[in-house]
């Protein structure tokens, strides 16, 4: 039976009863009930103590502030054990489960415990994490289908089938180092049969061909009907065989929690000034499905699975639409494939640059200043159909007639912020500000999935102005970035950062 029996339905349901009324002995009564099993459960996935004490410590900070949002709270164990899995995962699994190396195995059929424990570190070894994580939650912790469903974030069936095919793998792991094991029996001397160990070093995990690769020092195997007679025959082979594979997690020594652990979660719960702290723990322990139970880093939420399996039916379906009307449509022998570098767009001047634009330096009817290669300002004559950027004859100087006040010197383009995270969303907004003088400015964009909605203008001192930024991802997008290059009319260069995640239309 497992190490670990679960409480009465019942009692979970008070005791997170108790956090959602904050009464001031449920935390550490909960503390009480699931510290041991706890920190057993996260020691023997990582095999760091001091990390594992840690996680301990986080789950049951974020307990106190969000298990109580359960939808039922008679599944408060499920939500511990959800909450430190996903911890888990975020720390690092180890290749094995570790056990207390100073403590022994509860001996079974006669073995001997330190046998039992190289024989179960052996057939571990040859499981992958996620069966040796099923076995350790469903034979030592006791964790129903529904409640590794909870856990694991899957449906009840499919956590059952789960459960089920680790179990298989574990007897067919099990039976393979009771065969090694009786070989390197048959091989020994008969006086030494009775008292020496009867295991060899476990194999190595197969790769990903299958068996290929394995390592097969030791003795010659025997023949298969010489060993059968030979494990019929001695009684340590004999007891080695009555040890059922799903006694093996169960038999394993339990850890002894650290002194000063609940004193430190009960501190951390009830100091005013950590108010900070505590908020930050439950912040990384991630988002709550609709049931109220954490979400797992390595499980898509059923919100997220039931748009990319529908997005992707309706995207493969447009497509197919898309591709028939072409052929339908389309004469044979029209349609032009042009791998050569794509025309430089003609960029002109909206107006909605109005918006950005400043009354300096502006005359009705006027052509706007055009910007030289060094970044000085020319002002073009009216009627004048020379080049921009080259100098004008000199102007006369009249008697009389005042000198025209000097084109104001450009002053600095400042953009921000630097990085824009869009998430799932298609838009987000970047402010330009013009200081210590007048600003002509451009932006160029490295990707064309992301546009800026204008892509030129000008700014009077002192101004500022909102751009909007456009992601063009299409019905069902993938993560990507891109940068933003905004340059001003003496060259200097800003960039902006852009990046988004998965988006749907």
């Amino acid at each position: 039976m497992p190490r670990w029996s679960p409480y009465p339905a019942e009692t979970d349901r008070a005791l997170a009863v108790g956090l959602t009324e904050a009464d001031g002995d449920a935390l550490g009564a909960l503390y009480d009930a699931y510290a041991g099993r706890l920190y057993d459960y996260v020691l023997s996935v990582t095999g760091e103590t001091r990390p594992a004490a840690g996680i301990v410590h986080d789950v049951f900070i974020d307990a106190a502030r969000r298990a109580p949002r359960m939808r039922d709270h008679r599944d408060l164990r499920a939500w511990l054990y959800g909450a430190a899995r996903r911890r888990v995962l975020q720390h690092g699994r180890a290749d094995a489960p570790f056990w207390e190396t100073d403590a022994e195995f509860s001996p079974v059929a006669e073995v001997p415990p330190g046998e039992l424990r190289e024989l179960s570190d052996a057939a571990f070894r040859r499981l992958d994490a996620d069966d040796q994580e099923a076995l350790l939650l469903a034979l030592r912790h006791g964790l129903a289908a529904g409640e590794l469903a909870h856990v694991w974030g899957v449906a009840t069936r499919r956590a059952a089938a789960r459960r089920a095919a680790a179990r298989a793998a574990l007897d067919e792991a099990f039976a393979g180092e009771l065969d090694r094991a009786a070989e390197r029996c048959a091989a020994l001397p008969a006086p030494e049969t009775e008292d020496t160990l009867a295991t060899v070093p476990p194999a190595p995990r197969p790769g990903p061909a299958g068996a290929a690769g394995l390592v097969t020092g030791g003795p010659p195997p025997a023949e298969p009907a010489a060993l059968k007679r030979h494990r019929a025959a001695c009684p340590r082979c004999r007891d080695r065989a009555e040890v059922p594979a799903a006694a093996l997690p169960a038999a394993a020594p339990a850890p002894v929690l650290p002194a000063a652990l609940r004193h430190r979660v009960l501190h951390t719960a009830t100091d005013p000034e950590l108010a900070g702290y505590r908020v930050d723990i439950a912040a990384r322990g991630g988002t709550l499905t609709p049931e109220g139970m954490p979400v797992q880093p390595d499980v898509a939420s059923p919100f997220t699975r039931r748009w990319l399996f529908t997005g992707g039916g309706m995207a493969g379906a447009l497509v197919a639409a898309l591709v028939a009307a072409l052929m339908i449509t389309v004469p044979a022998g029209t349609v032009h494939w042009n791998s050569g570098p794509k025309p430089t767009p003609v960029i002109s001047r909206t107006p909605a640059s109005d918006a950005l634009r400043s009354p300096v330096g502006r005359v009705p009817g006027h052509a706007p200043p055009a910007v030289r290669p060094h970044g000085r300002r020319t002002p073009a004559a009216p009627g004048d159909g020379g080049t921009p950027g080259t100098d004008p004859s000199p102007t006369p100087v009249v008697p009389g007639r005042p000198r025209p006040p000097a084109p104001p010197k450009p002053g600095t383009l400042v953009v921000a912020p630097a990085e824009v995270d869009l998430g799932n969303k298609k838009t987000a907004q970047v402010t330009i500000t013009a200081k210590n003088g007048p600003v002509d400015w451009r932006v160029v964009s490295s990707s064309d999935k992301v546009t800026v909605s204008q892509e030129e203008g000008d700014l009077g001192t002192g101004a500022s102005g909102a751009l909007t930024i456009n992601l063009r991802n299409g019905f069902l997008g993938l993560p990507g970035e891109a940068e933003l290059t905004f340059i001003d009319e003496t060259g200097e260069e800003r960039t902006v950062a852009v990046e988004w995640g998965v988006t749907l239309v």
